[in-house]
C-alpha cells in the first residue's frame, strides 16, 4: 500500500474518490468533513499552528486513491497535537473502497499508522481518531477499535451517542405528530424558510448563534468559519446555508454539510423572541425535503452529550434512532506530560482539538 501526504492539487482526484463511493456500502459514512472545502476551512479557521496531516493511500495496481484519512496537526506553547479531526469531534475516521473486511484494515492500519508516526514525530501529546459515522453495521467496514488497542495497548476508548434519521423524498409526510404540529404552527405564524443566506445576513445570522451559544453553554465556532464555509457555498454543493424570516426580520438559521448521501446538521440557531414559533423546526424540515430531493438518504444528527438531555429529546422527537461511534485516543508521551493540564489549560491551549480525556486528567473529580 503506498501511503502519501494530502498535498495541494490533489482536491479533484480526492472528490472524486469520495464522490466514487456513493455505490458502496461506505457510502454512509462519507460526510462533508472530508471534503476539500471543508478541510481547507479547518486549517484558515484554526490558524497560525494547524497544519494539515491528511494522509491517502493508492492502490498497488493503478495508484488511483482508495483510502483517505483526514487530519490536522496543532501546535502550541503547551504542545503538539494530532486529531481526526478537530471542531467538537465530528464523526470522520478512515474511508476506503475496499470490498472485504481484510481490505479494509489493509487500508486502515498503514493510514492511521501514518498519522501517529507524523504525531510522533512532531514530539505530540496524543493522536486521536474517531470511529466512522455507521448508522447501519457495515459488513465490509473493519472498526479500528481491536487492531488498534493490538498496536497501542495504552489506547484510551471514549464512547460517544450520535442520532440519526433515514430521508426519503416523501419525509415531511412521515414525520411524527408533534413535529408536524410544529411545523403548522410556524407557517401559521408566518415563517418562511429560504435556501442560502445573502451575504449582507450573514453578521447577523452569527449574532443569533452566538447568543444562543451563550444561553446553552455550548462551545462557539468563529465567526470566520461561519463566513468561510458561506463563501465556499456558492461554488460547492457539499455546504448548505438557510434562512427563516417573519416578515422582514431574521428567525434563524441553519448550515448543514453534505456527503454523498448523508447530511451533517452543522450549525443550526433562532432567535430567542421568535422560538415558540418553531423557525429552527421549519428550517430542519425544509433542509431534510431538500437534501432528500437531491438524493441525500440519511440525516446526520451529529453527537449528543449524555449532558445534554434536552438536545436528546429534541432529536428523539424527530423519530430518529442512536447509533455508537468511538472516540480513540492513543497517548505519544508518558503520564507526566498530561499531569500539568487542568481541563481549561487543556481547552485553551488545545481550543477545537480532543486530547485527553478530562477526566483523567490529575485533579479531576470523576
Amino acid at each position: 500500500m503506498n501511503i502519501q501526504p494530502l498535498h495541494p492539487g490533489m482536491e479533484a482526484e480526492l472528490t472524486g474518490f469520495l464522490n466514487s463511493l456513493v455505490s458502496t456500502s461506505h457510502a454512509p459514512s462519507v460526510l462533508g468533513y472530508h471534503y476539500p472545502a471543508y478541510l481547507q476551512m479547518l486549517q484558515q479557521v484554526l490558524g497560525s499552528g494547524t497544519s494539515n496531516c491528511s494522509f491517502i493511500a493508492r492502490c498497488p495496481q493503478n495508484a488511483t486513491i482508495c483510502g483517505f484519512l483526514p487530519g490536522l496537526i496543532h501546535q502550541s506553547s503547551g504542545g503538539c497535537c494530532y486529531n481526526s479531526l478537530p471542531f467538537f469531534g465530528p464523526n470522520a475516521g478512515v474511508l476506503s473502497d475496499a470490498k472485504t473486511p481484510d481490505e479494509e484494515r489493509a487500508v486502515s492500519v498503514p493510514l492511521i499508522e501514518a498519522a501517529i508516526s507524523e504525531a510522533r514525530n512532531r514530539n505530540a501529546l496524543t493522536a486521536v481518531f474517531y470511529t466512522r459515522f455507521d448508522p447501519v453495521p457495515n459488513p465490509v467496514a473493519a472498526s479500528p477499535v481491536l487492531w488498534l488497542a493490538e498496536r497501542h495497548p495504552d489506547v484510551i476508548q471514549v464512547s460517544r451517542t450520535t442520532h440519526f434519521l433515514p430521508l426519503n423524498a416523501a419525509i415531511s409526510a412521515s414525520f411524527p405528530s408533534t413535529i408536524r404540529y410544529d411545523l403548522r404552527k410556524a407557517v401559521q405564524a408566518g415563517v418562511v424558510i429560504s435556501s442560502g443566506c445573502p451575504a449582507e445576513q450573514l453578521e447577523e445570522l452569527y449574532d443569533i448563534y452566538v447568543q444562543n451559544c451563550l444561553d446553552h453553554g455550548i462551545p462557539l465556532k468563529p465567526f470566520d468559519c461561519v463566513q468561510r464555509l458561506h463563501q465556499a457555498s456558492l461554488t460547492d454543493e457539499t455546504i448548505q446555508f438557510y434562512t427563516a424570516k417573519v416578515g422582514s426580520d431574521l428567525a434563524g438559521g441553519l448550515i448543514t454539510l453534505w456527503g454523498p448521501v448523508t447530511v451533517s446538521y452543522y450549525l443550526p440557531c433562532s432567535r430567542s423572541e421568535y422560538r415558540t414559533l418553531q423557525p429552527g423546526t421549519l428550517a430542519i424540515a425544509h433542509a431534510m425535503q431538500h437534501a432528500a430531493e437531491h438524493g441525500r438518504r440519511i440525516w446526520n444528527w451529529e453527537s449528543t452529550s449524555e449532558h445534554s438531555t434536552g438536545v436528546a429529546h429534541f432529536k428523539s422527537k424527530w423519530g430518529s434512532s442512536k447509533a455508537q461511534y468511538q472516540v480513540l485516543v492513543v497517548p505519544l508521551q508518558g503520564p507526566a506530560a498530561f499531569q500539568c493540564f487542568t481541563p481549561e489549560q487543556l481547552t485553551r491551549e488545545f481550543p477545537f482539538y480532543f486530547v485527553y480525556p478530562y477526566s483523567l486528567l490529575q485533579g479531576t473529580a470523576s
